[in-house]
């Protein structure tokens, strides 16, 4: 009889039972496929979830695996430029508000870093420390069900090669990603449902030089381009547009690519075309749609994907996930310790979670609808990018740390907007619709 089965190890469910194997629990953890391996990701850890990394002791480990770090971060939409992020403080607060204070955190602010990191190398870390913390990890194993004692979840039955295995446990978590089947096997219900999403493409190459290239992030018109530096020298090169693009797109994807790279930042397409060299194949996606579940029962939670599926759009996905692993190891060790009843503790994390989660979950639906940009939007963006503390509040939201009634009122916005006529990077109108009659065409119709 375990104290919980943690079905998916990747970057929800490894974390989650690593904490709880910390905290004293009996914990197994179970996932169908083996480590080191890939999966489809945006790579990108946001300071929020680097900070998590520093608080568990792993920030030093992700380090040795040579994937680097950054402590700058350029965010381009239509020619304006916004330079900076979260301050150390909101992010301070962040975590205090969501967990309490962490000794680790200690009393010098966490940095503001974030990094891209192949999921092959993330994942194996997690992996690690979840079984060097005494969980018992069980590779190449298969959930085919669940056990119920009435409504409650008791256990799980799985399959390791043709042996068909039983395990109990007081909660299963279910950290199985965005198809997870823990959630289908038990109808979780959908909270909301937002089927538009984006199309993401990308690859890794090699030749690509951050130190000339700072700006990782691109959006122009309905297309938007990132990159990162990941380990082995290598970088991360990914676009994404409109879902609906996708076909035209998927003819020539590798001219395609680079084409909406060309698009987007013309700078790194020339590095790419003249010293960078493709090192792996091209992975695309396009049913990235965002879903909202209830992620608590009686015996039973969700974490991550599993709980909350969103586009790519704003690559937080990742960050999310080791939130979760947080609040849910939280909330399941006061159930087990008797502080406060388990199904209590399991409502509880669920209810933390959607607290953050509905905004986010609205902001991101949004984004993921590709808008064309209005001059409204072109004007706040030109507004706040000469002041260091508009762009922490409104990178800061983007990266899961500025709570809604922290970010800017529609007063605050209206002023904004009404000063920025006349500043760099804002067209006129007719400048602007131009622009758009382009940007509204798909360009691989």
């Amino acid at each position: 009889m375990y104290d919980a089965i943690i079905v998916g190890a990747r970057c929800g469910g490894s974390p989650t039972a690593m904490l709880l194997a910390r905290r004293g629990a009996r914990v197994l953890l179970i996932d169908k496929a083996t480590f080191p391996s890939d999966t489809l990701s945006t790579h990108l850890l946001k300071p929020r979830g680097m900070a998590y990394l520093r608080r568990w002791g792993l920030r030093e480990r992700l380090a040795a695996t040579g994937t680097p770090a950054q402590r700058r971060f350029d965010f381009v939409r239509d020619d304006i430029t916004l330079s900076g992020g979260p301050s150390p403080e909101s992010l301070a607060r962040c975590l205090a508000r969501a967990h309490g204070p962490s000794p680790a955190d200690g009393s010098e602010p966490l940095p503001i870093e974030w990094a891209c990191v192949r999921r092959s190398v993330l994942d194996l870390l997690l992996v690690e420390a979840a079984a060097e913390a005494g969980v018992e990890v069980r590779q190449a194993f298969r959930m085919e069900g669940l056990l119920f004692d009435g409504d409650r979840v008791v256990g799980i039955r799985g399959r390791a090669g043709d042996a068909l295995i039983e395990e109990r446990a007081r909660v299963v978590v279910g950290a199985d990603g965005r198809h997870s089947a823990v959630a289908r096997a038990l109808r979780a219900p959908v909270l909301a449902e937002r089927r538009t999403c984006t199309f993401t493409v990308y690859s890794y190459y090699s030749g690509i030089d951050m130190r000339r290239l700072r700006v990782p992030l691109h959006l122009r018109g309905r297309l938007g381009v990132g990159f990162g530096p990941i380990h082995g020298g290598l970088a991360v090169v990914s676009v994404w547009g409109p879902g609906e693009w996708f076909d035209g797109f998927r003819a020539d994807m590798e001219r395609n690519l680079i084409g909406t790279v060309g698009a987007c930042y013309p700078d790194l397409e020339a590095m790419m075309r003249e010293q960078g060299r493709r090192e792996d194949r091209i992975y695309s996606t396009k049913e990235l749609h965002n879903v909202l579940r209830r992620a608590h029962g009686p015996g039973w939670i969700l974490v991550g994907d599993a709980g909350c599926a969103l586009d790519q759009c704003t690559a937080i996905g990742m960050t999310h996930a080791l939130r979760d692993a947080e609040l849910a190891a939280q909330a399941i060790g006061r159930g087990l310790a008797g502080e406060v009843p388990l199904d209590e503790a399991l409502a509880a994390y669920d209810a933390c979670r959607l607290a953050e989660l509905v905004p986010q979950f609205e902001y991101v639906s949004m984004v993921s609808e590709c808008h064309l940009p209005s001059l409204e939007q072109i004007k706040f963006m030109a507004a706040i990018a000469r002041e260091p503390a508009h762009v922490a509040r409104f990178l800061g939201f983007g990266a899961a740390i500025v709570l809604p009634e922290e970010n800017f009122s529609p007063a605050e916005r209206r002023a904004l907007v009404e000063g920025a006529e006349g500043l760099p990077g804002v067209p006129c109108e007719a400048e602007l619709a131009e622009r758009l009659q382009t940007y509204a065409v798909n360009p691989w119709r």
